[in-house]
């Protein structure tokens, strides 16, 4: 884990309560800080800086905050990590997830979360997901899918999945699922683990559920870790 001193964050706002809020925030613990109101200077400051982070709103002014966000993404995958805060926005949750965001805070927001968030995006992936969960599960969620590469009832992204539910009973958005997946064929044959649902298409055929991963059972771990990495796929959740 990248301790908050040696931690840039970028904040993109142009309320300047907002701004001031979170940007208190984070410098309380310690995180290197700069703000701008605009995505044109934000631009500006991550070609000349390196960040970690970057917390954008999605509607500054005279630009996107969708569009910074692909805009890195495209630049590179990882690096920095990016957080999305939307009040009303053209986007669905699962468009931005699928764009490459690596979190997504609905206004208003409790500038905790973003902060315990944000401390885990700076552990890596194995530390990250081998830490036990103390929260109740809602849901055991229990499927045979026929493949893990190439199917259209599931796929892989940075920090989660996407599922066909078919006919099985959906759960709420931020709901903390059980999940045991089995596959027929691919180089993955199980996951298994634990994870909030981020999404859902409730209206469409097939009924699909974006699951952030909350930890991943040994038996799949390093098999899951290992095909993210080598396919670095941009969404965080594919929609």
């Amino acid at each position: 884990m990248k301790a908050p001193k040696d931690t840039h964050v970028l904040i993109v706002d142009d309320e300047n309560m907002l701004l001031e809020i979170i940007s208190k925030r984070f410098r309380i613990f310690g995180y290197q800080v700069k703000t701008t109101h605009t995505v044109q200077n934000a631009w500006k400051l991550l070609e000349k800086n390196k960040f970690d982070i970057v917390v954008t709103d999605m509607h500054p002014p005279n630009c996107d905050g969708i569009e910074l966000l692909k805009k890195l993404k495209a630049r590179d995958v990882d690096a920095p990590k990016v957080f999305i805060i939307s009040g009303y926005s053209k986007f669905s949750i699962e468009e931005i997830y699928s764009l490459g965001a690596d979190g997504l805070f609905p206004k208003p927001f409790d500038t905790k979360v973003i902060i315990e968030t944000v401390r885990k995006a700076t552990t890596s992936q194995a530390q990250k997901w081998m830490m036990p969960v103390h929260q109740d599960v809602k849901q055991k969620v229990v499927f045979e899918l026929d493949s893990f590469e190439n199917s259209r009832k599931f796929a892989l992204g940075r920090g989660g999945f996407f599922v066909d539910f078919g006919n099985e009973s959906l759960p709420d958005t931020d709901d903390f699922l059980d999940f045991d997946l089995c596959f027929a064929e691919g180089d993955i044959q199980s996951l298994k683990g634990k994870g909030h649902c981020r999404w859902i298409k409730s209206k469409e055929n097939p009924k699909a559920v974006g699951i952030e991963f909350a930890q991943l059972d040994p038996s799949c771990r390093l098999e899951v870790i290992d095909k993210i990495t080598k396919s670095n796929p941009i969404p965080f959740i594919p929609d």
